[in-house]
């Protein structure tokens, strides 16, 4: 095996942060994403080649939106598949390279209403702020969930006569080596759909106070003494 020392298989969690270590674009986006509270899946597709390419809208039909980040080689079959997700009216963002092996393919689809396009200059720094500008600009009538405090991660799933929304708390103290519970935390989440109910668990099966109100679409939550863990199912 070649040393690899400046790849996927030497890279640390805190190298993320350190401006002068390898660039991994994949890495950057979701840390990105999970800073932000941004509720996001990853989507594998084979090459074509250790694997058949069987990718298909069906695959990404119900998502509003999708970023390739730094994908510089795709399928001819990927390629088209993202062009009928992007005619169908959903956005894309594109970080960096994308279809290298495929002539013409990216310079088409920046021509296009749906596509983001976001430059991936050299340096870590300069990259991510780019990534960020451009991904909010996509992201801005999309969003589902915003948190009054950024100390927490949330999961949304769809459920047989809903949706649930999970909260971990990760308020940790070094100090005494515990996760606090939040004093409170205000959610305002955003459907099509429009929930009237709400029931919210906690691991232990313990009450929680909660305030829960519906305006135009939007769900507002406001969680009081938040745990650990928390579910919020809308009904």
């Amino acid at each position: 095996m070649d040393n690899n020392e400046s790849g996927l298989l030497s890279y640390k969690v805190d190298d993320i942060n350190d401006p002068n270590t390898p660039r991994l674009p994949f890495w950057e986006v979701i840390k990105n994403l999970s800073d932000n509270q941004v509720n996001y899946d990853v989507k594998l597709a084979a090459d074509g080649d250790m694997r058949e390419d069987e990718f298909s809208l069906e695959d990404i039909k119900d998502y509003q939106l999708l970023v390739l980040p730094d994908c510089d080689v795709l399928t001819e079959n990927q390629t088209k598949v993202f062009e009928e997700f992007v005619n169908q009216g959903s956005k894309l963002v594109i970080f960096g390279r994308a279809a290298d092996n495929v002539p013409g393919w990216l310079e088409k689809m920046r021509q296009l209403d749906n596509v983001f396009y976001c430059e991936n200059p050299t340096y870590k720094s300069e990259a991510l702020e780019t990534f960020n500008e451009c991904f909010n600009n996509a992201y801005s009538d999309v969003w589902q969930v915003k948190a009054s405090n950024d100390e927490i991660g949330i999961q949304m799933h769809q459920t047989v006569e809903g949706r649930s929304l999970h909260v971990i708390n990760y308020n940790y103290s070094k100090e005494h080596d515990k996760i606090n519970t939040l004093e409170e935390l205000k959610l305002d989440v955003r459907f099509k759909e429009s929930y009237s109910n709400i029931h919210v668990y906690t691991l232990d099966g313990s009450p929680i106070d909660y305030t829960y109100e519906v305006q135009d679409h939007h769900a507002f939550v406001k969680l009081l003494n938040v745990p650990i863990y928390t579910v919020i199912e809308f009904k």
